[in-house]
């Protein structure tokens, strides 16, 4: 994670981001870079003393918000070096490097050590986690799982619920109430994935499971300052408690659904009879109990959250765009609300950073200039900077029309390479149906200030994103 350099390289970028007009601007909008901003990076390559403490407290902002490891000069760079003790530390803003590292040499980078530390606990041997053949053999067996064929038998969930939150939300302006659209959004991508992975089965047990899954999110994404500093695990870190008594909790409902399937399999056309029926296609293998456990946690952990942060920093950020809203409600076109999404996860990228460390000695060479890789080097690719980088015109603007060309390389919000997320499909499902379910009915605009960013695992907001609601016009 970037912090402030010692022993730092700068590569200046060939052409200077540009910047979009601030006539063109409609009032406050959200940042994702957090508050108090570091000294400039040419303040601190002069002081060493400077960068040593501006270092450290970085690290400790860090520990509840990632974000203050993304040193924002690093905006106007394709990458930087950086020294941090023993270890050397890049930061990724060229999408040539970053596909470099995620696709064309995936095997070359590993996973950075910050994962497991996280989540370790919570997901197992889950697909986000795994490397090398044993992530490759998982993806081969859960695949089909989001197959079109598997997510069309979703299709219908997705609408049915997407309809009741457009409902409460069409009450709320009749009663001209206010609504969360954080805690709405949640509860609408974690009613879709519960009854898409589990139908009907888990009646009044799915309510409690859905509270634990959320408090569990939010603490097991809280890294310590020894999960930072990448300490070996015999040091001192806060502690966790906490977490292994909520997937305890949750593994006696889990396993009890899993178990239950065993013994009377198929007859139900879920995400979670896939998991049971899914056999490697080169080897013929089944998933066991346990890797089906930790599949269902890491699609839950990974998938239904960021899904409504997406929504909720989108649906903020239109709700801002009157001109963008009225536009989108005023057509049927679904391609349209396909290209608003697109838009939303380019300024908000829930999954907002990747992580990766040099296996072996390595080499890119691209248009930024080459960089020299080592062994044992870390690389941190911001996904929120890439989306916003000198690749794209106007970057901070709300632009959906940009969409109907294909985007350029630096778009990347499921990942790139062989480790892209599994279920983007999905979310795009999710996302597209809800836009275009809402805004032909419902005007948003904004119930407060914009929301400050907090980088955990995912992109989340410091405070519940709210907005007042009124009604366009009635759903047939």
């Amino acid at each position: 994670m970037t912090t402030p350099d010692m022993s730092a390289q700068n590569t200046a970028p060939k052409t200077a981001p540009k910047a979009a007009p601030e006539a063109t601007k409609p009032g406050p909008l959200p940042s994702l870079h957090p508050r108090p901003a570091p000294p400039a990076l040419a303040r601190l390559d002069a002081s060493p003393a400077l960068r040593a403490a501006t270092t450290a407290l970085a690290l400790w902002r860090s520990r509840r918000n990632l974000l203050h490891m993304f040193h924002p000069g690093v905006a106007a760079l394709p990458w930087r070096t950086e020294r941090l003790a023993s270890l050397r530390l890049v930061t990724v803003n060229d999408a040539g490097l970053a596909r470099h590292i995620l696709a064309s040499r995936a095997a070359a980078y590993g996973k950075g050590p910050l994962y497991r530390a996280l989540l370790g606990d919570v997901l197992g041997s889950g697909s986000l986690l795994l490397e090398g053949e044993a992530s490759r053999q998982r993806r081969r067996l859960i695949a089909p799982a989001f197959s079109a064929k598997a997510l069309a038998r979703v299709e219908g969930v997705v609408a049915r619920r997407t309809a009741a939150t457009v409902a409460g939300w069409e009450e709320a302006a009749r009663a001209g109430r206010a609504v969360d659209l954080s805690a709405d959004c949640l509860r609408l991508t974690m009613d879709i994935a519960m009854e898409a992975f589990f139908g009907a089965e888990l009646g009044p047990r799915a309510k409690p499971l859905a509270e634990t899954l959320d408090r569990l999110l939010i603490e097991a994404s809280t890294a310590s300052l020894a999960d930072l500093m990448g300490l070996p695990a015999w040091a001192p870190r806060r502690s966790r408690a906490g977490v292994f008594a909520m997937v305890l909790e949750i593994d006696r409902v889990l396993n009890g659904v899993i178990d239950a399937r065993l013994c009377a399999p198929g007859g139900q056309g879920d995400l979670l009879n896939a998991l049971l029926a899914a056999r490697d296609p080169e080897t013929g293998a089944a998933l066991s109990r346990r890797e089906v456990r930790d599949e269902v946690m890491t699609l839950f952990m990974a998938g239904h959250e960021t899904t409504a942060l997406s929504l909720s920093w989108g649906l903020d950020r239109l709700a801002r765009e009157p001109a963008a809203q009225a536009r989108l409600a005023a057509t049927d076109d679904p391609a349209a609300f396909a290209r608003a999404y697109e838009e939303i996860l380019r300024l908000y990228p829930p999954a907002y950073a990747l992580a990766r460390e040099a296996r072996q000695d390595d080499r890119y060479e691209g248009p930024a200039g080459a960089l020299d890789v080592r062994a044992g080097d870390r690389f941190q690719i911001p996904i929120f900077m890439l989306h916003r980088n000198r690749d794209w015109p106007a970057p901070d603007d709300f632009e959906p029309e940009r969409f109907r060309v294909p985007p350029p390389p630096a778009f990347m919000p499921f990942g790139a390479g062989p480790r892209a997320c599994v279920g983007m499909a999905l979310a795009r499902m999710e996302g597209r149906a809800l836009l275009a379910a809402a805004l032909p009915h419902l005007a948003f605009a904004p119930a407060g200030p914009p929301p400050e960013a907090v980088g955990r695992v995912t992109l989340r907001t410091r405070s519940p994103v709210r907005a007042r609601v009124s009604l366009r016009r009635s759903p047939a």
